[in-house]
């Protein structure tokens, strides 16, 4: 786990990877998905995937007893009591009042 703080949580694939730099191809490693788990302030809990190497281009947001939300670009924000979730022009940002902010950019 890269976070792991009171009612919150974020965590990453990492994935062997080759790729061109500067004219050269790198033998190395890439963030490949991102996880999120937030308590919100009701108590509920959500879990977010942002997946860049899927060719689904969306974020999906699991809660208990709630039909999974799938948010694509530009699609509008999903609130959550204290949780803001929303992906803009390849940008997952997930935003915990007064306390967190993370994102994440699919290249």
């Amino acid at each position: 786990c890269m976070l792991s703080a009171k009612n919150v949580s974020l965590n990453v694939k990492i994935e062997e990877a080759d790729f061109q730099w500067n004219h050269r191809i790198v033998h190395g490693t890439k963030m490949a998905a991102v996880y999120v788990v937030v308590r919100t302030t009701s108590g509920r809990r959500l879990h977010v995937e942002y997946n860049a190497t899927s060719k689904d281009k969306y974020a999906a947001v699991y809660q208990v007893d709630r039909p999974t939300a799938y948010l694509g670009d530009d699609d509008l924000p999903l609130i959550v009591d204290n949780v803001k979730v929303v992906v803009q022009s390849k940008k997952l940002t997930v935003r915990i009042d007064g306390k967190w902010l993370f994102s994440a950019t699919r290249s």
